[in-house]
């Protein structure tokens, strides 16, 4: 992620960032991201949504689906519309 983060957050200053090691960090954990089924962003900062992607710009979890926090102050909840 590291080479292609530049592509993705053009123009912010990754030099204290500490992101990229996601995928090493699962594969000493044993863990395969394939096997993910859910992916849980709980903002929207260039190094949580960095993360969602491989080294090539695809999804490091293609299995899985994404959520995605409302923005702050959003309640989040949308009224769902009943058939009367």
């Amino acid at each position: 992620m590291a080479d292609h983060i530049n592509d993705v957050f053009p123009g912010l200053d990754h030099s204290t960032s500490t992101s990229g090691h996601l995928a090493a960090s699962l594969t000493t954990a044993a863990i395969n991201p394939l096997d993910s089924d859910a992916v849980i962003i709980t903002h929207g900062h260039p190094n949580h949504l960095g993360a969602t992607l491989d080294d090539n710009g695809h999804l490091q979890f293609p299995n899985a689906r994404y959520v995605l926090s409302a923005p702050s102050g959003s309640s989040g909840c949308r009224r769902r519309r009943t058939r009367r």
